[in-house]
């Protein structure tokens, strides 16, 4: 690179540089001048990111409305994160491309009342509190055709309190040892791994804020006024519109999905 060879020489990520069509500028700095710049290319990045992310927050109203004229029906994922799904409208806090859509679930949905057909959700609702997991529903209901349906998937407090209370089951195991593996708990070099560790790992980390069991999500869903409450295997549906729409096994494996992830879908009375 330049400040290590002769300028008379050409690098070779020169080469591949001039192979794109065109030369970058950084790469004819020196290695010094490069390193100076680097914080504030890092700043730009974030300021850039910042504008497109208020260009999307500002027409995304408008972007629905042109949604609206190419779907069939209107389903929308809520939490979307890098899961774009194709015919779907697809939300998400942070969306991270143009493909998904601004949308604080915890507000007020921007969606007509009795419009939408289909609502989804994947590993989400835990990352909000309570309170704010009733009010998206109540607005679900609000948005919701009569006749349409939500489907949610979630972690299941009851398969993960197998834990402590079933430690010795083989998926239980093989679920520590994957969860181990990956996501270590922070402590001294040389002391016992347990369960229970794993336990309060994902209870505690990646921003969750309450972890439900079925009793607790299907009464939450009738108290929003939906009917048949039922619970599904993961990426099976009655509705076809449904099925095969859980993709974090694609993140973590099936095993591990399998053993966190409870599924429950209801649908709005018509």
């Amino acid at each position: 690179m330049w400040g290590r060879e002769q300028v008379s020489g050409i690098s070779n990520s020169t080469d591949r540089s001039k192979a794109g069509g065109r030369l970058r500028i950084s790469v004819c700095l020196p290695s010094s001048v490069r390193q100076m710049l680097r914080p504030c290319s890092r700043r730009a990045w974030i300021i850039a990111w910042r504008i497109r992310f208020q260009w999307w927050k500002l027409t995304r109203n408008a972007r629905l409305r042109q949604l609206y004229n190419t779907c069939d029906m209107i389903k929308v994922t809520l939490g979307t994160g890098t899961n774009v799904r194709p015919g779907w409208i697809n939300t998400d806090y942070e969306p991270l491309s143009k493909e998904v859509l601004y949308v604080d679930a915890t507000k007020r949905l921007p969606f007509p009342e009795r419009f939408v057909d289909y609502f989804h959700t994947e590993h989400m609702i835990e990352h909000i509190p309570l309170h704010s997991t009733q009010f998206i529903l109540s607005e679900c209901y609000r948005t919701l055709k009569p006749g349409g349906k939500i489907r949610i998937a979630t972690p299941d407090i009851m398969k993960l309190s197998r834990l402590l209370t079933d430690p010795n089951a083989l998926d239980v195991v093989e679920y520590t040892k994957w969860a181990l593996e990956h996501v270590p708990p922070k402590v001294e070099d040389s002391t016992p791994l347990t369960p229970c560790m794993v336990f309060n790992n994902f209870i505690r980390n990646w921003g969750h804020q309450f972890i439900f069991d079925e009793p607790t999500l299907k009464g939450l869903l009738t108290k929003a006024g939906f009917a048949s409450v039922r619970r599904c295997e993961i990426n099976e549906s009655d509705d076809p519109n449904l099925a095969k729409q859980e993709m974090r096994q694609v993140a973590i494996g099936d095993a591990a999905n399998n053993f966190e992830t409870i599924v429950i879908e209801a649908t709005k009375p018509a």
